[in-house]
């Protein structure tokens, strides 16, 4: 996972996923998080899926642990990716989040993302 800057958005947070997700990982964004929502009471996440190729079992428990600490604070997460999975992820995970709108943009429509997330 790595962290990149997004333009003109203050209370967005983005990252872009290549490769296994690992424990470590979540050391960074749960640091963003936490520095971010002392700021803001929204928070939301641009998250971009080239490729993912299996979490550790660390990564899972992290993950699990950094979505019970900040969900309350999240508000949008727009999924970018050329996968059809992460499609049907985005729409699972849109049902079964409520308060956190969900939603999938195809990797062509980065910039429709961001917008979104602004609005």
């Amino acid at each position: 996972i790595r962290p990149i800057a997004l333009p003109r958005n203050e209370q967005s947070l983005g990252y872009v996923i290549n490769g296994k997700i690992e424990a470590k990982d979540y050391d960074v964004i749960n640091q963003e998080l936490e520095q971010l929502t002392e700021k803001k009471e929204e928070v939301n996440l641009y998250i971009e899926i080239v490729a993912l190729k299996g979490y550790t079992i660390k990564a899972m428990w992290e993950d699990f642990k950094t979505g019970i600490e900040y969900y309350k604070h999240l508000n949008k997460v727009a999924l970018v990716s050329h996968k059809e999975w992460v499609e049907n992820a985005a729409k699972a995970g849109d049902f079964m989040t409520p308060g956190i709108d969900m939603k999938f943009f195809n990797i062509n429509e980065k910039t429709k993302a961001l917008d979104w997330l602004k609005d």
